[in-house]
């Protein structure tokens, strides 16, 4: 693992850090706004997007915060911040070679989309569903999708014209999602149903339910697109997906209360945020056995995984 470097957010720390796995030493720490929560990079993985949500959790009451930190890597900085203005808790973010960025604006119960270039928003789309929460963009950057949490539907957006095509009910509380490779199978996380529904992007379809243990939350893809990995909360588990039987392949036990997930650029390791311990469990996706834990700062949620000739 020598090659890698594991960026970490903080949503109680309020802090993004890099850790080197040669290591586990932090390489930077750079402090943000109060309660980040999601990370995403850009299409050139130069720059990393916060989302500064403001509160501790969906549940939370308040309106939360309205920034974006957009942080250069090799410079180690928060170099601007991206403001959403009047919609408030951004918490889901995804950006696209496409040239755009979505953003969930979870107080308004719109989707936000940006150009990328001129960080300007192209428009706000008013969801029919109940406090969008993640966001994705389809391999094609035609469509993005965006879980609610409360009403139990994804929605699918018209990239270019910001009109909802599709609502689909996939279970009790989604949140994380995950695309097959070619684009046209979609893996929705309902973390109350304890499943990952498998649907059908072009009908609308659910194909399957993929039982899982208790609480997943986020969905990562392989860079080859063969498996999932999620994060399943309350069980305390990590759990691996082959995409083509749609069947779970591996469950390993990991730390407390797993949220965030990510995965090598490589595809060989996993990494799980377990924010009740402040630890990161680090998975080989060969053996399915942890081999590495990283102790970091506190209530680690999102994460991104680079190699070191990224950060320099």
């Amino acid at each position: 693992m020598n090659e890698y470097i594991l960026l970490v957010l903080h949503k109680k720390g309020r802090s993004l850090s890099a850790f080197s796995l040669l290591d586990n030493s932090m390489i930077f720490d750079i402090r943000t706004n109060v309660f980040p929560h999601e990370i995403c990079l850009s299409p050139d993985r130069k720059l990393a997007y916060l989302t500064e949500y403001g509160l501790p959790g969906v549940e939370s009451e308040g309106t939360g915060g309205n920034t974006i930190a957009v942080v250069d890597i090799a410079k180690r900085k928060i170099i601007k911040r991206i403001s959403t203005g009047n919609f408030r808790r951004p918490h889901g973010i995804v950006t696209h070679k496409n040239g755009q960025m979505w953003v969930t604006a979870e107080y308004n119960d719109k989707i936000l989309s940006f150009d990328l270039r001129t960080e300007e928003l192209r428009f706000s789309v008013p969801t029919v569903g109940n406090t969008p929460h993640i966001v994705t963009i389809t391999p094609d950057g035609t469509q993005a999708i965006s879980t609610h949490v409360f009403t139990g539907d994804i929605v699918l957006i018209d990239t270019k014209t910001g009109k909802i095509n599709k609502r689909i009910m996939t279970g009790d509380r989604p949140e994380g999602l995950a695309f097959s490779k070619d684009g046209k199978t979609l893996f929705v996380a309902n973390h109350k149903s304890n499943d990952i529904a498998v649907v059908d992007i072009l009908s609308g379809n659910i194909m399957k339910r993929i039982q899982t243990g208790n609480g997943p939350v986020r969905l990562v893809a392989t860079p080859k697109g063969d498996k999932i990995v999620t994060p399943v909360m309350y069980s305390n588990q990590a759990q691996v997906i082959d995409v083509a039987s749609c069947e779970v392949v591996a469950t390993i036990e990991v730390g407390e209360q797993p949220a965030g997930a990510t995965i090598s650029p490589d595809g060989k390791y996993a990494f799980f945020a377990c924010q009740a311990e402040d630890r990161i469990h680090i998975v080989s996706l060969e053996t399915y056995k942890v081999e590495n834990i990283l102790s970091v700062k506190q209530n680690p949620d999102s994460m991104q995984c680079l190699t070191t000739s990224e950060i320099h």
